[in-house]
């Protein structure tokens, strides 16, 4: 009777560690483009699923929704530490494996403020989600630069250092 048990626990405990019985947790990614002065752009990445589970009852297809919910969660300071004026510009909802809701996000300074963005605060889902995670990319020359990852306490990313020109 005990060499059974230990046999089905061996063989359960084999068939978890099956990389065909895991799957990869979505994750959310912020790519930001700094290409203009006094100007920078987000598209925010942000699987329904985790949406869902992070604000139930939060509707994914109202675009006032989706304002309230982007100026509570994504913000962008100047250098002088005031907030940028930020604007959603467009909604897409690309299908997949994994439905995600696609954010595109313009922030410019509010009149008389630093021309230069100091910081990035985002805790869109990973506020609500230990488990969430965002990646945090910059647009440079046609590609992806890493950034940063987000994950609370950590959910700001500093623009000053990091908008640099590359050497």
């Amino acid at each position: 009777m005990r060499a059974g048990l230990i046999a089905a626990l061996t063989l359960a405990a084999a068939s978890l560690a099956h990389p065909g019985h895991t799957h990869s947790m979505p994750n959310s990614t912020v790519i930001i483009d700094a290409s203009r002065p006094g100007r920078i752009g987000l598209t925010v990445t942000i699987p329904i699923s985790e949406l869902e589970a992070a604000a139930p009852g939060q509707k994914a297809t109202g675009r006032a929704g989706l304002e309230a919910f982007v100026h509570e969660h994504v913000r962008v300071r100047g250098s002088d530490q005031r907030d940028w004026i930020g604007t959603l510009t467009k909604v897409a909802r690309p299908g997949g494996d994994h439905p995600q809701l696609r954010l595109f996000l313009r922030f410019t300074p509010a009149k008389g403020a630093a021309q230069t963005a100091g910081q990035l605060r985002y805790d869109a889902v990973i506020d609500q989600i230990a488990s969430h995670y965002v990646l945090v990319y910059r647009r440079e020359d046609g590609r992806l630069r890493p950034l940063s990852r987000l994950q609370p306490p950590d959910t700001t990313v500093d623009l000053a250092a990091d908008l640099r020109p590359n050497p």
